[in-house]
């Protein structure tokens, strides 16, 4: 049994991860699973690595310890303002785990044979494609807007698909008819759920497909097909009622909030709920009020016995912002943990972005819109409330910067 386990050692990560991309963001459960999945493994291979693997595993670690020091840092903001107030809760830990214990993962990953990592795109295709049907599948007229929580991840999949085609040879007509499926099908699906929030990163992801395919000498004969639909598409939904709707309300949104018009509209309460966490941040600024619901909730009704904010906040679950509900319920604490999650990885993903190897810079670019992606929509809403996000951070994070370090160990070993 235990021989079994030795000689699948590096092909059961990468089986788990695939399935994870794939399943995980359209069927629930299927993330907490595979995450669990990679812990227990993790807690089986440590012992039947070799002792030369083990050492390599705990000198990457021991490498990389302020990225694993900054996956806990949210996890230490809440024992900091538990400590401070005296009321301990391991039910607020919960999703924060996933982030701490990065350190699992990575590790597990690390073992994972470095000419196996590029397997990950049919995750990643499958992951796009399945999530586009199932959405296509809650609208039947393809207008109304369906009610769809991981749409950012969708998008993610989406431009992970394309970057994957950096990772093809010159002969992968298959993969790239997949890839380009899989990419188009995701911005439907960004289409379609109207999620203006989502529909901010898109340029910035744009941006990073197009510099990370430009350089690869491989794809470019495909670049201006690739642009050239890209633009065709972007074209064609710029265009649609769905678009110009959306955009338009947002505007009378605006402007009815600047007017005290009407204060209650889908922007306005954004607003509210903004300026309503900034308050109670100024006024609890070290330790902030806890992570517990019913704080938020009082909170919210003082401000609005104070007439600061209309009544029907008291129905928003968080402040629809990553940092300022980080300020607002763990303080200063707050916002430098969330920071660190978000910054160290962008930090280490930037060191390799001009790297002269392909494979490694195709990694580094879906790092970076992981990091880059997951800031963006923290303007706007709050991911790391939500266990499949936080799943999805944790795992992709450890993953790529895995895959660039055992790419850069075999190309020094050449």
């Amino acid at each position: 049994m235990l021989n079994k386990l030795n000689r699948y050692r590096g092909s059961a990560p990468l089986v788990i991860a695939i399935f994870f991309f794939a399943f995980g963001v359209a069927f629930q459960k299927i993330d907490n699973i595979s995450f669990y999945l990679l812990v227990l493994f993790f807690l089986i291979i440590v012992f039947l690595q070799s002792e030369k693997d083990r050492k390599f595993s705990l000198g990457i670690c021991r490498e990389y310890w302020p990225i694993i020091l900054s996956m806990c840092g949210i996890v230490f903001a809440i024992g900091i303002n538990q400590l401070s107030t005296g009321n301990f809760s391991i039910r607020i830990f919960d999703k924060p785990s996933r982030l701490a214990l990065f350190v699992c993962v990575f590790w597990l990953f690390l073992t994972i044979p470095s000419n196996k990592f590029k397997q990950v795109k049919w995750g990643f295709i499958l992951g796009s494609i399945i999530c586009t049907i199932q959405i296509a599948l809650l609208t039947s007229d393809h207008i109304s807007r369906p009610m769809v929580n991981d749409i950012e991840i969708i998008a993610l999949l989406s431009t992970f698909s394309f970057l994957s085609i950096g990772w093809n040879s010159a002969n992968s007509k298959t993969a790239l008819f997949f890839q380009i499926t899989a990419g188009l099908a995701g911005l439907y699906s960004v289409y379609i759920s109207q999620t203006r929030g989502v529909w901010m990163a898109l340029p910035i992801f744009a941006v990073i497909i197009l510099s990370t395919l430009c350089a690869n000498i491989i794809t470019k004969k495909i670049f201006f097909t690739f642009i050239f639909l890209a633009t065709i598409f972007t074209g064609i939904f710029s265009t649609t009622n769905i678009v110009r709707d959306r955009i338009k309300q947002g505007s009378q949104d605006i402007n009815q909030y600047l007017e005290k018009s009407n204060l209650d509209t889908s922007i306005g309460t954004r607003f509210q709920l903004w300026e309503g966490s900034w308050i109670i941040f100024k006024e609890n600024p070290i330790f902030g009020i806890g992570r517990e619901d019913k704080n938020f909730s009082s909170s919210l009704k003082k401000l609005a016995e104070r007439k600061l904010v209309t009544p029907v906040l008291f129905l928003q679950p968080h402040s629809h912002n990553e940092f300022l509900y980080n300020m607002m319920s763990l303080g200063i604490f707050g916002l430098i943990g969330l920071s660190i999650t978000y910054l160290t990885p962008l930090y280490y993903f930037l060191k390799y972005i001009r790297h002269p190897d392909n494979e490694i810079r195709v990694a580094t670019a879906m790092g970076l819109a992981l990091c880059l992606g997951f800031m963006i929509y923290g303007l706007v809403d709050v991911l790391f409330m939500y266990k499949g996000a936080t799943i999805f951070y944790s795992i992709s994070i450890a993953f790529f910067l895995a895959q660039i370090i055992k790419r850069k160990n075999l190309i020094s070993h050449c």
